[in-house]
């Protein structure tokens, strides 16, 4: 085993010579990190918010961003020529209202009709650039000169009186010649009996299209911050109204960054009276306030130097970076609170350089093995396909690289000068020297000033030396769990936990719904909640796109696209084909009208009657849009490219969108003609495709590389063996226990997955390291001395770490809410593997595992202790192993 342990011990000798080096320039380890995380703070001025979702939450490669090109170099969007139903992205410039009857009151109803034209004449005339006067009909995306008209009204010839006497149809209004397609604007249908006469609806919706063109689209968004700003003050007494624009979901991401960045001045705050408590002893001399406060000043410098180096390099800042500031201060202080035990560890009667050098000897072994565990988790994570999770693992994996670098620089000459204030037996608050509590002359002097002189004493108790957390785990706690029944019952619980965990994985909900990206309290999340629950009897449409030349006049080549189309219509997504946009389907339906046999058709016939006769019929003419032609040749003229729109329907869920996506590339890949299927939401949709794959190849590769970590830097490959298997246990846990906590596995939860390799291993590396070092023989023993020596900084980590995260457990967003619920997980089930199942575990396995003989040959032989009481006697030797 000594192949091993040669890594740990080239660490350990290596930390204790730097150890001394930094005790004898402790100002120059103090001054330096200082100067450098101030010149890089001003970075920070640099950095730029990034709120674009579409960029955020979409694959790097994505079919559906690719498709999306291709189309829109095809069929580039003219929107002074547009017509609806061929967007290509969910972000087109629009503004959407949905409107809700006031209780008692149909939506049908002639009063509730009239709201909603005066709503509408409301919207059309906004104004915008006063000195210009810009309204509505001056920004609008056009067909035929005129903004594009609302279907349901324009059936109506907006007039509420035509609400009575006019038959409501569903969802096609026939009006002589004109079909008016209603199905996009009302919803929740009671049709009167056995007929399709709508009786009533519940909710009327409103899309009011802008122009994306370059010279309009700043005046567009202008416009769209007016609708909201109007639609705010609107007010009546027969609607409520429900908004939203296309510029929502980019401004909710940026207010929720700005919204949870002020808790993390609270956070701040607790943790900064935990930290200072949990130093703090009985002993005004061994009392370490200063640690703590130093411990989140280490973390503050960490975060600010990451946000600079950052904004130098032009790293964009998004909604979920705002985490990391909560996790560094959490993974700082567990830093801290290793260095601090194994400070306390040191002989109070060594000089400060010598204890420096034996306290870095242990704990920044410790910290280097789960610091670069945790920089590995994010590094493995910053290769994810979803830009969001790509680039908040580069800001957390960058600020605990920092936090690592200031704890052993900065913080390290923090505790040389505190260690000089101990060794010269000074008050921790005044720095002035103070009389040891044995030499105290009044009880209050006694109280609040006295504290240490144990170099001039022989023995010293116990209860004044050691934190009585530390006790409670070498006295109480460890020989408590080291029963027989014990082991016994955490086992069967162990069991138990594992069959609810792989379970609740079989479980697992996948998807993010839009509504999630917005803050619970804002109108964006009422609007998409609504718009999703209620609008999908008839969903976004999906452009079936052919790039390429065809011979559509061929019989063959027709029968070939409409068993595709039919095929893709078969689909439960899909309504059928009465609802598709077939130029193609209505061409050929056309020719039969004039008396045209289409099988003697030639080419030339067939694309001249197209052009100069189809394409000239008013009602037809939108179908210009849908066909590319080549007439570079004019006795062979061809159609270049071309396209047909389906109708979806009941995609109620993420779940549901993946799988409709799922179907159509399947469907399309299968056909002997090139075809790409594109819809609005592909975009968003495709992530839903690669998370659960994506999470499985990052937990695969993270817990091997942990795997090697542990075993290259903890002295035994079985220690090893078992971090990884705690490490694959605490990940089994966490998803599946938060599928019974209501969290979705999903770009967001993803990131919480990563963050749960690095965690585990601090929890689980710790313990088994400490164990490895013990010297006693005897299993249990060692067990319990490893809980002596680092039970309490492990829990103090553990829970500074739920209380860093507890300010987002009452946030108003999902993302944020889910990120707490599932690090609260990751925390407990940690402090379960690490305080209580692996030390069980390298207890019954402890026979394989040899003592460290080289420690056990330096430690002082320990003195017998009789106890008298509640308390011990200790010699001097017994300060070695003060925590």
């Amino acid at each position: 085993m000594k192949f091993f342990g040669c890594v740990d011990r080239a660490l350990s000798t290596a930390f204790y010579h730097y150890g001394k080096f930094i005790a004898r320039h402790a100002y120059l380890f103090l001054f330096i990190p200082l100067i450098l995380s101030g010149l890089l703070c001003f970075g920070i001025f640099f950095l730029e918010m990034e709120k674009n979702a579409e960029d955020l939450f979409t694959p790097y490669e994505s079919i559906a961003r690719d498709d999306k090109a291709v189309i829109n170099n095809l069929f580039p969007i003219n929107y002074t020529h547009f017509k609806g139903g061929r967007f290509l992205s969910t972000t087109e410039r629009v503004g959407t209202v949905m409107v809700t009857p006031k209780k008692g009151l149909d939506l049908l109803s002639r009063e509730a009709v009239e709201e909603i034209l005066h709503l509408d004449e409301v919207i059309r005339n906004i104004v915008i650039k006063d000195m210009k006067g810009l309204r509505y009909v001056d920004l609008c995306a056009k067909w035929m000169g005129r903004c594009m008209p609302d279907n349901f009204l324009s059936a109506l010839d907006y007039d509420a009186k035509n609400i009575v006497s006019m038959p409501i149809t569903y969802p096609v209004i026939q009006k002589g010649n004109q079909s008016f397609f209603i199905g996009a604007s009302l919803t929740d249908i009671n049709y009167f009996n056995m007929t399709n006469i709508v009786q009533s609806a519940s909710i009327y919706k409103a899309n009011y299209l802008l122009s994306s063109s370059p010279e309009l689209e700043d005046l567009s968004i202008e416009w769209e911050y007016a609708f909201i700003d109007t639609l705010h003050e609107f007010e009546s007494p027969y609607i409520n109204i429900i908004y939203f624009t296309s510029n929502t979901i980019s401004d909710e991401l940026l207010s929720l960054s700005e919204r949870v960045m002020p808790r993390f001045s609270v956070t701040f705050g607790v943790l900064f009276m935990f930290a200072v408590g949990s130093c703090m002893m009985s002993d005004w001399v061994l009392s370490k306030p200063w640690f703590g406060q130093l411990g989140i000043i280490s973390a503050g410098l960490a975060i600010m130097s990451t946000a600079g180096l950052m904004g130098i390099a032009q790293v964009p800042f998004n909604q979920i970076v705002s985490v990391t500031p909560f996790l560094a201060i959490g993974i700082g202080l567990d830093d801290m609170f290793i260095m601090l035990a194994a400070w306390r560890q040191t002989d109070a009667k060594l000089s400060v350089e010598e204890r420096m050098g034996k306290a870095y000897s242990e704990a920044a072994v410790s910290i280097t093995i789960t610091s670069l565990t945790d920089v590995l988790a994010f590094c493995i994570g910053s290769y994810n396909p979803l830009r969001a999770i790509k680039i908040f693992c580069l800001y957390t994996g960058l600020a605990i690289t920092f936090d690592y670098i200031y704890q052993i620089t900065f913080f390290g000459a923090c505790m040389v000068l505190i260690g000089r204030r101990e060794a010269a037996n000074k008050h921790c608050y005044t720095c002035k020297k103070v009389l040891p509590k044995s030499e105290a002359k009044t009880t209050w002097y006694r109280i609040f000033c006295a504290g240490g002189g144990f170099k001039e004493q022989d023995s010293v108790s116990k209860k004044d030396i050691e934190p009585w957390l530390m006790q409670f785990f070498k006295n109480h706690y460890g020989p408590f769990i080291m029963k027989p029944v014990v082991k016994f019952v955490v086992l069967i619980s162990f069991a138990v936990y594992i069959g609810l965990a792989v379970w609740g994985c079989t479980q697992v909900r996948e998807g993010l719904e839009l509504k999630k990206l917005a803050a619970d309290d804002s109108y964006a999340y009422k609007a998409f909640e609504l718009d999703d629950e209620h609008f999908n009897e008839f969903g976004p449409p999906v452009q079936m796109v052919l790039p390429n030349k065809l011979s559509y006049w061929e019989p063959e080549t027709q029968n070939q696209l409409e068993m595709i189309t039919e095929n893709l219509e078969k689909s439960e997504f899909v309504h059928p084909s009465m609802f598709t946009t077939s130029w193609l389907r209505t061409y050929n339906r056309f020719l039969s009208q004039i008396g045209v046999n289409i099988t003697t058709l030639n080419q030339t016939m067939f694309m001249m009657i197209l052009r100069e006769q189809f394409l000239k019929v008013p009602e037809f003419s939108e179908f210009a849009l849908d066909i590319n032609f080549n007439f570079s040749n004019m006795n062979k003229p061809c159609i270049t490219s071309s396209r047909f729109i389906l109708a979806t329907t009941g995609l109620f869920t993420s779940v549901e969108e993946a799988k409709f996506l799922k179907e159509m590339r399947n469907e399309v890949e299968e056909s002997p003609i090139d075809i790409h299927v594109f819809g609005p939401s592909f975009v968003y949709t495709e992530q839903f495709l690669i998370v659960a794959p994506t999470t499985m190849q990052n937990l695969i590769i993270a817990t091997i590389c942990m795997f090697f970590v542990a075993l290259v830097l903890i002295p035994h490959p079985i220690c090893a063996v078992w971090v990884t298997i705690c490490v694959a246990s605490i990940e089994v846990g966490v998803i599946g226990f938060m599928t019974f906590w209501g969290v979705n596995l999903d770009g967001t939860s993803m990131i919480n997955v990563i963050l749960c390799i690095g965690f585990s291993v601090d929890f689980t590396a710790h313990i088994t390291y400490a164990y490895v070092s013990a010297t006693d023989e005897n299993p249990n023993k060692r067990a319990i001395s490893a809980l002596h020596s680092l039970g309490m900084p492990i829990f103090q980590g553990g829970f500074s770490t739920i209380l860093g995260m507890f300010a987002l457990c009452s946030s108003p967003a999902y993302i944020f809410r889910s990120f707490f619920k599932v690090m609260l997980l990751v925390m407990v089930f940690g402090l379960f593997h690490g305080l209580l199942l692996l030390p069980i575990i390298l207890s019954l396995f402890g026979r394989f595992m040899r003592p460290n003989r080289e420690k056990q040959g330096q430690q002082h032989e320990a003195v017998k202790t009789e106890e008298t009481g509640d308390e011990a006697d200790v010699t001097e030797s017994d300060l070695n192993g003060v925590v």
